[in-house]
């Protein structure tokens, strides 16, 4: 199991501060009968992995998954889908625009 401030610290170091109110909102709703194993930034979203079983968790877990798509994983503020230098992740305009990648791409929405 990964306890919430292990959680807030990995995913601030790999992706930065913009998720780490979904991740609390997460762990403020976790259920006794469930554990969360894993959290962590993968094709440019929230990815939740845990283990147990709640109808309630599985439906949160998946929407703040879908939320993550659309909030810069760096600062917060509202993002798209970007590819930074062949990495896939969510960033809000400032972001994207000031990255110093050699190649990068914005999915238009």
């Amino acid at each position: 199991m990964i306890d919430r401030e292990t959680a807030k610290k990995e995913v601030e170091e790999s992706c930065g501060k913009g998720w780490l109110t979904l991740v609390e909102i997460l762990y403020d709703n976790i259920p006794t009968e469930v554990s969360i194993t894993e959290i962590f930034q993968k094709y440019g979203k929230l990815e939740i992995r845990y283990e147990g079983e709640s109808k309630h968790f599985e439906e949160l877990a998946r929407n703040l998954s879908y939320i993550s798509e659309k909030i810069c994983e760096i600062c917060g503020k509202s993002g798209g889908y970007s590819i930074i230098d062949g990495w896939e992740t969510t960033l809000c305009d400032f972001h994207f625009n000031t990255s110093k990648a050699k190649k990068k791409y914005r999915k238009q929405e």
